[in-house]
C-alpha cells in the first residue's frame, strides 16, 4: 500500500510505502494482538489463572493497560454479551452531559433571579426615599 501526499508545491508529490504490519497496526491499532488475547482467552478463564472470570470492569481495567487497544473488537464482544445494552462509559458520558445542560440551566434562572431582586430592591429604597424627603 503507498500513502500519497502533497507538499507545498503542487507538482511535487511525495510517495510513502508501508509494510503489511503497519498496514495492520494502522487499522486495527497497535496492540490488537493483545485486545484479541483479552477478550477471546483470559476473559472467560477464572480469576486465579490470569483471567478475566468474566467480569467486564476486570477486562476494562486491563485494556486501560494497552496504549492502543482495537476498539471495534471491544464493541463487539459487549454487544455479543449484552445485546442492545450502552456500555457504562455512554451511559456516565449521557448522565454527566445532561446533568451538566440541567446546572447550566438552573445556574442561569438562579443567576437572572438574582439580578431581578437586586434591581427589585434598588428600585424600592429609591421610591422609599422618595416618599420620605
Amino acid at each position: 500500500m503507498k500513502k500519497v501526499s502533497f507538499s507545498e508545491k503542487l507538482t511535487e508529490i511525495k510517495y510513502y510505502e508501508y509494510t503489511q504490519e503497519e498496514i495492520i497496526e494502522e487499522k486495527k491499532g497497535k496492540n490488537w494482538n493483545e485486545t484479541v488475547d483479552l477478550i477471546f482467552r483470559e476473559y472467560t478463564k477464572p480469576y486465579l489463572e490470569g483471567g478475566c472470570n468474566n467480569n467486564w470492569f476486570i477486562l476494562e481495567k486491563r485494556l486501560q493497560l494497552l496504549d492502543e487497544p482495537n476498539w471495534l473488537l471491544i464493541g463487539q464482544h459487549w454487544n455479543r454479551l449484552y445485546p442492545g445494552m450502552k456500555r457504562y462509559e455512554e451511559l456516565n458520558q449521557f448522565v454527566r452531559v445532561y446533568i451538566s445542560k440541567n446546572m447550566d440551566d438552573e445556574s442561569d434562572s438562579e443567576s437572572e433571579s438574582e439580578s431581578d431582586n437586586d434591581g427589585a430592591s434598588d428600585g424600592a429604597s429609591d421610591g422609599a426615599s422618595d416618599n420620605i424627603t
